[in-house]
Parts: C-alpha cells; sequence; structure tokens
C-alpha cells in the first residue's frame, strides 16, 4: 500500500500525516500530480474558499490524475474543502470540483441557537447499515455542506438542519469533518478508508 497526501497548499497537511502514523500507516505528502500514479490511496484535504481549492487543483493539473485515479479503482478521500471539490461546484463561488459525484455544496443557513459557521465537535448519523457512525463524534470547520438526500450520502449531521456529512461511492469516500483533528474516532475513520 502507497499512500499520498495531496499538497495545494490548502490544508491540514502536516497533522493529516501525523494522525496516519498514529493509526500505523506510513504516508507521503506530495507537491507534484504526475507522482499521483505512485499511490494506491489518495487524501485530498482542504481547507478556505472553494472558489481557491478549485483553481488551485485546475492550475496545479490535479484534475486529470486524480480523475484516472479513481477510474482505474484506487481510493480516494476527500477531506473537509477536499470533500467538497469531489461534487461538481459551490454556492461559495466560481469553479469547478472533480465532478466524481454530482453534488452542488450549498451555504448553511443559521437557526435559532445555531451559529454558522459549523465549528466543533458534532454527531454523524449512519444512513446505510454497513455504516456504524453511531455514538462517535468528529471535528467540524465549515459553512457550506453538501445537500443530505443523495443516495450516496452515507452520513447526516444535523446543525439547524441536516446535511450530508460523509459521502461514499466505490472507493472514494468525502468527509466534512476532519479526521485528523478528531482524536480516536478520527483515527478509526482513516485506519478504515486505508484499509480498504
Amino acid at each position: 500500500m502507497d499512500i499520498g497526501i495531496v499538497d495545494t497548499g490548502l490544508g491540514t497537511i502536516s497533522s493529516m500525516q501525523n494522525m496516519i502514523k498514529r493509526a500505523g500507516f506510513k504516508s507521503e505528502i506530495f507537491a507534484d500530480p504526475g507522482k499521483v500514479p505512485n499511490y494506491t490511496h489518495l487524501i485530498l484535504p482542504g481547507v478556505g474558499h472553494y472558489s481557491e481549492g478549485s483553481s488551485r487543483l485546475s492550475e496545479q493539473g490535479w484534475v486529470s490524475p486524480i480523475r484516472k485515479h479513481v477510474d482505474i479503482g484506487r481510493n480516494l478521500l476527500g477531506v473537509c474543502l477536499g470533500m467538497q471539490l469531489l461534487g461538481a461546484g459551490s454556492e461559495e463561488g466560481p469553479g469547478d470540483g472533480l465532478k466524481i459525484f454530482d453534488f452542488t455544496v450549498e451555504k448553511m443557513k443559521p437557526a435559532a441557537g445555531v451559529r454558522v459557521p459549523h465549528m466543533g465537535w458534532n454527531t454523524v448519523n449512519s444512513v446505510e447499515s454497513d455504516s456504524d457512525f453511531e455514538g462517535k463524534r468528529f471535528y467540524f470547520v465549515h459553512s457550506y455542506s453538501v445537500p443530505p438526500e443523495h443516495d450516496y450520502v452515507i452520513g447526516i449531521t444535523s446543525h439547524g438542519s441536516e446535511f450530508g456529512s460523509v459521502v461514499k461511492r466505490g472507493k472514494v469516500t468525502g468527509a466534512q469533518f476532519h479526521p485528523e483533528k478528531s482524536h480516536k474516532f478520527g483515527m478509526q475513520f482513516l485506519s478504515d478508508f486505508l484499509s480498504e
């Protein structure tokens, strides 16, 4: 197994690598899209504005290699902004995602007693019987989210209203939360992905 952490300049790269190490795996941080074929498992972290993330994927040459990685059946995990970039676009601003999923990311709406951005610990509720998130808490920091109604949403979280916090299709997974900041449950989530 070869694990690569994509470095676009927008992400919690070192903390992700540290959590992967704690889970018992070795990984490499890399910034050259030409190295994508070297890895069986890719992790696309990201924080910040959607349009900036979209621009970096396009301008740095990541789109085609990552899509080919998926097309040949290899594993991909998008985290936070990285998850949002797995979709088609976002209300946050212009720019295309990787279009691996067909969702458009939406602005979260404040509600009584609920603030946006959604920042802090929250639970994930399983949608499918083979997805076991019940009783587990993860760390979130975001103002935009994936609508919950898609059939590839396997985890739902409530913050004023429900949103898709985990998506999965084949060997592609997206997590809106930060597993690298989510202690033992985040480490288990990464371990499960890396063991596929």
